[in-house]
């Protein structure tokens, strides 16, 4: 049934109104799309295509990491501006002769000390002879060495100091303290040395760089 658009009356599909005469719709004609329409439905499946989200077509996603992965190491800096540190002396393969040139740099000090008090002397001679061949060798010298240039600092401050009734009281236990210490310290990094491995003396002052 269809409805007519002057009266509305209702009436056969194909036939006119009944009531005011108006002719019914031809069933045989059926709308054809037209070249328009066409050609916007193609131009926008053509525009979709073009703006598919990358890794769509492929069926490819790249999933966020979990929240408790472990973070990737960082990359050693790089750059004109980037200063390589040299290495410690422990890091660097020591031979049986430097171990025992370093271990002499520590007990030459006792030695020294026992001939004329000077007790930097030994290290010292170590330090000038070696320091170019060896920085394992070189390490223990110059700690060796400003060791003993800071006992000897010391031992004057504590002259100065016991030139008085109450620092003398202070001093000699004082210098007493420094014997034992200079002694253990020195034993103790000359079995350091003997077996590779670097030290570092207790106040010290560093007068002499490595």
């Amino acid at each position: 049934m269809s409805t007519c658009p002057n009266c509305g009356s209702e009436y056969a599909d194909g036939a006119s109104c009944v009531v005011c005469g108006h002719p019914g719709d031809d069933p045989s004609e059926v709308a054809e799309p037209s070249a328009d329409t066409t050609d916007t439905r193609v131009e926008a499946a053509v525009t979709g295509a073009d703006t598919a989200i990358p890794g769509a077509a492929t069926g490819t996603t790249t999933a966020p990491p979990p929240p408790d992965a472990p973070a990737p190491p960082p990359s050693a800096p790089t750059g004109p501006g980037t200063a390589l540190q040299p290495p410690s002396p422990d890091a660097l393969p020591v031979t049986e002769s430097e171990r025992n040139w370093g271990m002499v740099a520590h007990l030459s000090s006792l030695v020294a000390a026992g001939i004329g008090g000077m007790g930097f002397l030994g290290p010292l001679i170590v330090w000038l002879v070696k320091k170019d061949d060896s920085r394992f060798v070189r390490h223990h010298a110059v700690e060796a060495l400003n060791f003993n240039l800071s006992l000897l600092l010391y031992t004057l401050l504590m002259v100065m100091v016991g030139l008085t009734i109450v620092g003398l009281v202070v001093a000699i236990p004082a210098a007493v303290i420094g014997l034992v210490l200079w002694f253990v310290a020195s034993i103790v990094a000359a079995v350091k040395a003997q077996r590779g491995e670097a030290y570092r003396y207790p106040l010290t002052i560093r007068l002499v760089r490595e």
